[in-house]
């Protein structure tokens, strides 16, 4: 996962106490022009499962993988393509990335029975939450700094906080769809509303429809 250089936090932390404007980011130490405000694209072949960073047994993260565009014809493209072609201004280096696909649907379904009404097979993406980091209307605005919210909203996605175009969306899994995943980085936390039956390992596999793949993984939970 990417790490956020010390010097942009301390940056927002100081923007969001004084209310400074977008281009103060050039007054920072270190602050390099960039033309593009997006540093990779990411073309996803799948995803992994990983612990979520919330000491909560009741999420888990998935991170997609892929292969990286970071310069070149196809990154050209790509930034013209997300409007992300005019940001021409300084910002401390760090890695953004934009998963280069918007997800159509996820479905989460139990291998394992979750409860008396959710036996094995069943679709249980009605009580999971998903939340996400998306640059799409910081791009699609002309670069306007995106507020930041509640700190506590961003438990598990911490490390994105202190990017002046991150902005946190969630909502329940089945309401994920190809429009409000736009320009989104590449991990997920899933979060469950409803405790299985039982405690202990619970199998689930989830299904990412892609506008041109579909892609999927059985991952394990803890409960």
């Amino acid at each position: 996962m990417k790490t956020i250089a010390l010097a942009t936090l301390v940056g927002f932390l100081g923007c969001a106490l004084k209310g400074c404007k977008e281009d103060e980011y050039a007054i920072i130490d270190g602050a390099v022009f960039h033309k593009t405000y997006i540093t990779q694209y990411l073309d996803p072949s799948g995803f992994v499962a990983e612990e979520a960073a919330t000491g909560d047994s009741m999420s888990v993260s998935l991170c997609f993988d892929g292969s990286l565009i970071t310069s070149g014809t196809k990154f050209d493209e790509l930034s013209k393509y997300y409007g992300d072609d005019a940001f021409n201004r300084s910002i401390v280096p760090s890695v953004r990335t934009v998963v280069n696909d918007s997800i159509r649907a996820i479905e989460i379904k139990c291998v394992d029975g979750f409860d008396d009404t959710h036996p094995a097979g069943s679709d249980i993406s009605d009580f999971v939450e998903v939340r996400y980091v998306s640059y799409h209307e910081y791009v699609k605005s002309g670069y306007v700094y995106v507020d930041k919210g509640d700190v506590a909203e961003w438990k598990g996605l911490i490390e994105y906080m202190g990017e002046s175009g991150a902005q946190l969306l969630k909502g329940m899994a089945a309401d994920v769809n190809f429009g409000n995943t736009n320009m989104m980085e590449r991990q997920l936390l899933l979060t469950f509303t409803k405790k299985p039956a039982n405690a202990g390992a619970f199998r689930l596999e989830v299904v990412m429809h892609m506008s041109e793949s579909v892609l999927s993984q059985t991952i394990e939970c803890i409960f």
